[in-house]
């Protein structure tokens, strides 16, 4: 099934189909002046992105479409690892902050630890809490160092501004060729309607 494209811009091709042009054969060759203008600048437009017929401009519009949208889910999933891998690089660190709070706990005679755990609980807790997460992230309780984690982290970073990057590129050749897409469509209706109108004029004459 071949995709569509909902999109329509707005252009800047002027019907002179309508009865004011009609009347008016300055407006008339006003109008096609501008309509000439805008076709030129549909061919820059073509000429820049290497689209050599209009039959390849819908495709083209179509192919950046899917590119966007493919560079759209790598983004998103590139900025939930990120928050990932941040959540985990947290938790490393309230776990290692609070551990020797944990050990002195655990090296002190039973009857002193109940007291110990009162007047440490808010740290005990947070201790707990991060190795709970911690625990989740990597089951086998293999966690890499926090300097591999950030390591990890901004390579992760550099790729998601790479790819924003690109789909910043993406986004505005696709803005261009619909564009073009749509122009090409306004003018090739303008002419054919005026066509009919030459047509029907010289019947009645």
């Amino acid at each position: 099934k071949e995709l569509s494209l909902a999109y329509r811009p707005r252009t800047k091709i002027i019907d002179t189909s309508a009865e004011l042009f009609q009347e008016a054969k300055g407006l008339e060759q006003w109008a096609d002046i501008r309509n000439m203008q805008e076709a030129s600048r549909v061919i820059d437009i073509l000429t820049q992105y290497q689209i050599e017929s209009t039959k390849e401009v819908k495709p083209a519009a179509i192919s950046a479409s899917m590119h966007r949208a493919k560079l759209v889910e790598e983004l998103n999933h590139l900025q939930k690892d990120i928050a990932s891998i941040s959540e985990t690089i947290e938790a490393l660190r309230v776990f290692q902050k609070y551990r020797p709070i944990m050990q002195q706990m655990k090296n002190l005679p039973d009857r002193k630890k109940k007291g110990f755990a009162e007047k440490f609980s808010n740290e005990l807790e947070k201790y707990r809490e991060a190795g709970t997460k911690l625990k989740a992230a990597y089951p086998d309780g293999k966690v890499p160092s926090e300097e591999n984690l950030i390591k990890k982290r901004n390579e992760m970073i550099q790729q998601r501004d790479k790819s924003n990057s690109e789909y910043k590129a993406v986004n505005s050749e696709l803005k261009d060729i619909d564009y073009a897409r749509q122009a090409i469509d306004d003018y090739l209706k303008t002419q054919d309607v005026s066509q009919e109108q030459k047509r029907k004029k010289g019947d009645l004459e």
